[in-house]
């Protein structure tokens, strides 16, 4: 499929770090030719990486490979969602609150894999600053989202 003429082409995605966190997760996302969607599992089991501390609870930091090509050199954001777990960026989040309420699980089993923030919110921050990052990227609209936080999300924080 050949890319729309008067778009920039996003040539390369590569997840190159990323940290775990009890109750903490990151979205990296970088521009000039290269997108990083960090998502690892806390056991360091993504693409390639190495756990550097595997004591349960603890922080643990992903070493992956050096990307093959250059560092990206444009915009970069590095924003945390507060409450969210590993199967937050999947349709876990989503699936697993209806199928508790349905098996009449525990709480505390959604929460170890969810965390704590409602699906809802997390779909609406998720979509609202993916889609600030590539209409700022590949259109030139600059809505300020990426710039600061929003009273909107507040609990997606800038780590920069």
């Amino acid at each position: 499929m050949r890319p729309t003429p008067s778009i920039p082409r996003v040539t390369t995605v590569e997840a190159r770090h990323a940290w775990w966190a009890p109750g903490r997760r990151r979205l990296l996302l970088a521009a000039a030719g290269s997108l990083a969607f960090a998502s690892p599992h806390p056991s360091g089991a993504f693409a390639g990486g190495r756990s550097r501390s595997a004591t349960p609870g603890d922080s643990t930091a992903i070493s992956l490979p050096e990307p093959t090509g250059p560092y990206p050199t444009g915009w970069r954001g590095d924003l945390t969602l507060l409450g969210a777990r590993h199967a937050s960026y999947t349709d876990t989040q989503s699936l697993l609150p209806q199928i508790a309420r349905k098996l009449d699980l525990p709480a505390a089993t959604v929460e170890r894999s969810v965390g704590t923030i409602a699906p809802d919110r997390w779909g609406a921050a998720q979509r609202a600053y993916v889609t600030a990052f590539f209409d700022r990227r590949l259109y030139g609209r600059d809505s300020g989202l990426l710039d600061h936080g929003s009273p909107r999300y507040p609990k997606i924080r800038f780590s920069r």
